[in-house]
């Protein structure tokens, strides 16, 4: 015969595993969030995460797209070991789609979040779709990923892209100040050049990031006139590997743009 205190243990026990399902509910979005990128918000995943993480990105496609062309960016996550990622992307003004990255992503209120969590050991890909607006200008990409749903967040960097018409007339532009070339050889063996094209004077820092996203270089740290100007990169002390290097540029007003590209290091 059962006692009062048996009828009270059994009772007690579904109600704490209840508790607990929905404690840990309310700090993790398995099947993705939106509206929580710079287009929209300053506070991140703040809601569920904490604010700095080990977990870095980029967004890597072309620079400029035509008006209503699509065409396909990367984001790439880096982490150093085994983690399990979220991703937010929005846009300023064109529109997105999964597109070869529907294994891994889903549109949800005009924005790309992961169906489910994104897997990987140290570095991870996932393509999509991007259709440039109707009209010229400018336009932005945006993105914030997250670690293991109830680790940490971060910010990927804006990824800027110009908008053109197929007759030439780029409408209410946002003035370009800078623009980097994608590095040649590669993949490369030692040494690499880097190109960079200054549009207006300012101070340029160019800097190179391992996969783990320490800063391993810094060929450009200086004030630099308007002109066309190519960068050297010696990787002769690195060992093999994908690296990224990035260019920030400050303008008169010290506002700050950047640019993030990909790069791959073969001995």
């Amino acid at each position: 015969m059962k006692t009062t205190r048996d009828s009270i243990f059994i009772v007690f026990i579904p109600v704490i595993v209840l508790l607990i399902a929905a404690f840990n509910n309310s700090f993790s979005n398995p099947n993705g969030i939106s509206g929580r990128t710079k287009k929209t918000t300053s506070a991140g995943c703040s809601s569920c995460h904490n604010f700095g993480t080990g977990i870095t990105g980029t967004i890597e496609g072309p620079d400029s797209v035509q008006t209503g062309q699509t065409v396909i960016f990367t984001v790439t996550l880096l982490f150093p070991g085994p983690a399990n990622a979220g991703v937010d992307i929005a846009v300023k003004r064109g529109s997105l789609a999964a597109g070869p990255g529907s294994s891994f992503l889903k549109l949800l209120n005009g924005e790309l979040t992961h169906k489910n969590p994104i897997v990987f050991t140290s570095t991870i890909s996932v393509d999509f779709s991007y259709t440039a607006p109707a009209t010229s200008g400018s336009d932005t990409l945006y993105a914030t990923i997250d670690r293991n749903y109830t680790g940490a967040w971060n910010y990927i960097d804006n990824r800027g892209i110009r908008v053109y018409n197929s007759i030439g007339i780029t409408e209410n532009q946002t003035p370009v100040f800078f623009s980097i070339s994608q590095n040649y050889p590669n993949p490369f063996n030692a040494f690499t050049k880097i190109c960079m094209n200054i549009r207006t004077p300012g101070f340029v820092e160019l800097s190179v990031f391992d996969i783990k996203g320490d800063k391993v270089a810094s060929p450009v740290s200086s004030r630099m006139s308007s002109g066309e100007y190519t960068a050297i990169f010696d990787a002769s002390s690195l060992p093999s590997g994908v690296y990224f290097y990035r260019l920030v540029f400050f303008d008169a007003k010290n506002r700050v743009y950047s640019e993030t590209k990909k790069m791959s290091l073969v001995k």
